[in-house]
């Protein structure tokens, strides 16, 4: 597989070159990206349509999600919860039991 090392460029450039280089510039319509402002930029000029990343977003969204106060209460409160039954062997014996009981992989 061929490969190419990126210069230092504006994006836009790096992109149409990488493209032109492997003789593909005319058959890219879209691309998938992330919410950079100068991927923005180099997608708009060079015409294609931009697709966002969805892990990215939904990276963005989690870490949103986690600098709630009510979510981080609920995090540690649930991670002192899990080292309390790992700890304690009765609590640890009835899981077990439950989770034979109902046929769960524990």
């Amino acid at each position: 597989m061929r490969q190419k090392v990126l210069q230092n460029k504006p994006v836009m450039e790096e992109i149409s070159d990488i493209l032109t280089d492997f003789s593909i510039f005319d058959k890219v319509v879209a691309v998938i990206v992330d919410n950079e402002p100068n991927m923005d930029v180099a997608i708009k000029r060079l015409q294609f349509v931009k697709l966002g990343c969805f892990a990215h977003r939904l990276n963005l969204a989690a870490q949103s999600l986690y600098s709630l106060t009510a979510v981080t209460q609920w995090t540690a409160k649930i991670c002192d919860i899990i080292v309390w039954m790992k700890r304690s062997s009765v609590t640890k014996t009835a899981l077990q039991e439950k989770q034979d009981l109902l046929n769960l992989v524990g």
